[in-house]
């Protein structure tokens, strides 16, 4: 009898059910973080990348729990594979040692912000050696921009911090996804909408994905599961149809 993908897939949705849910009542456990409309407590469905999860694994009948921590600690916790998923990570070499990824659910720009009065311009990294620039820790902003050991990162737990201490004058700069940090900025510190600046160039333009703990059970059978949903999300349309509803432009070209 010849094996069909379907097959593969049902076989694989099978063995995981078997491995990490077997009475299929356990659901997934999913880390997030506060980056809104990406994902937030205060949003609708937890926002944007837990919706989208959750219907992904919907299509597969398996269940997800969502908990929305700051990033370091959802990192730790795939890291020691107390969770499956982590929501909204970058790839970089470094995480390829405990996630495997999901295929690109959207392109993100990740960019420096500054305070207008300051007149702050920059062409290259090397450029970036006198500033202070606020990171959240565990966060990637592109591995160029990771690795220049010689630029003063000061890291924080959440981005509302690096908002507050820019705006105090604690900070010269600070890193961060464009679209999550001007919602954030919008929310967080209004009237500063008008006072705050992006930078030129861009630090990167990365795929956003979904991760899998490689030391949680069935974790390959997982993925191939989300992936096989996404990708009929993309074609019925069900993909573009979530980020409307929670202000995400969805862009599959670098």
């Amino acid at each position: 009898m010849k094996v069909t993908s379907n097959m593969k897939i049902s076989l694989g949705l099978l063995l995981l059910l078997t491995l990490i849910n077997p009475t299929q009542a356990s659901p997934i456990i999913v880390m997030a973080d506060e980056s809104p409309p990406y994902m937030g407590s205060d949003l609708a469905n937890k926002g944007f990348l837990p919706a989208l999860f959750q219907e992904a694994m919907a299509r597969k009948d398996i269940s997800t729990e969502t908990h929305i921590v700051p990033w370091a600690r959802a990192i730790q916790s795939v890291t020691s594979g107390k969770s499956h998923v982590i929501l909204g990570v970058f790839f970089t070499t470094k995480r390829t040692r405990f996630l495997v990824f999901s295929n690109p659910i959207t392109f993100v720009e990740t960019v420096l912000f500054s305070l207008k009065e300051n007149k702050i311009h920059y062409q290259a990294l090397k450029d970036l050696k006198p500033y202070k620039i606020g990171v959240v820790r565990g966060s990637s902003y592109g591995e160029g921009f990771d690795n220049a050991e010689f630029i003063n990162k000061h890291q924080v737990v959440n981005e509302t911090q690096n908002i507050d201490m820019l705006i105090y004058g604690r900070l010269d700069l600070f890193a961060g996804s464009i679209d999550v940090l001007w919602h954030t900025i919008s929310h967080h510190a209004p009237h500063y909408l008008d006072k705050i600046k992006t930078l030129t160039p861009a630090l990167s333009s990365r795929s956003l994905h979904i991760g899998f703990s490689k030391f949680s059970p069935g974790h390959n059978e997982l993925l191939n599961s989300f992936n096989h949903s996404l990708a009929t999300m993309i074609k019925d349309g069900t993909l573009n149809k979530l980020g409307k509803e929670h202000g995400v432009m969805i862009n599959l070209k670098p």
